[in-house]
């Protein structure tokens, strides 16, 4: 489970019976839900992830698409969208908020990811 940073703690929240869980894969974490009984409803697959507020969280999500073949390394070319998304508590789009998916450059590994920051 993620803590959740309060005034005066750190601790797993639940929110519309959802809470926030974090698995490492290929040295990243990527985050789901899972229900009061701990069960996991929705798989980990996001790189960010909100608790869920009014039956919506936000989150980040990276789709990886395959776009060639280098014969000298033998590996796949490859490149990564991100897309800010709003989520129902199925884990299905309602929205995306990002239009255009928004490219991370890796010329350098210690770069920061900004975001675009949304005016609502």
């Amino acid at each position: 489970m993620v803590a959740t940073k309060t005034d005066n703690a750190s601790y797993p929240i639940f929110s519309n019976g959802k809470c926030l869980i974090a698995n490492q894969k290929d040295g990243l974490l990527y985050y789901g839900y899972i229900d009061k009984t701990g069960k996991t409803v929705i798989t980990p697959q996001f790189l960010n992830a909100n608790n869920f507020q009014y039956g919506k969280a936000l989150v980040l999500k990276v789709e990886k698409e395959t776009i060639g073949y280098n014969d000298i390394f033998k590996k796949d070319v490859v490149n990564y969208h991100y897309f800010e998304l709003v989520i129902d508590e199925n884990g299905n789009t309602i929205d995306h908020l990002t239009q255009l998916a928004i490219h991370v450059s890796p010329k350098d590994k210690n770069d920061k990811i900004h975001l675009p920051s949304h005016q609502n």
